[in-house]
């Protein structure tokens, strides 16, 4: 079984750059990388939808506050790039 072979509720799968998004929010001290990388991300066709779900499924095994950092640096890159 690849990691590939796990599907995620908004009905896509993991790609690459959701993955950075995945494990810098885990890290929950790499806030401007974080940044860096929704913004790569949205640039690369990810919908904010499925970068707010990966952040949120963090919770799980990072804790509610680097879930909830991640949140709020995805909210400030949707602010900043006008996303929303």
């Amino acid at each position: 079984m690849e990691f590939e072979d796990f599907n995620l509720p908004f009905g896509g799968k993991l790609r690459s750059d959701n993955r950075w998004v995945a494990a810098l929010t885990t890290m929950g001290t790499a806030m401007p990388q974080l940044k860096v990388h929704i913004k790569g991300a949205l640039n690369v066709g990810c919908k904010q939808k499925e970068i707010i779900e990966i952040t949120l499924q963090m919770a799980v095994f990072a804790g509610c506050p680097a879930a909830i950092n991640g949140i709020n640096a995805s909210r400030e890159v949707f602010e900043k790039e006008e996303w929303l």
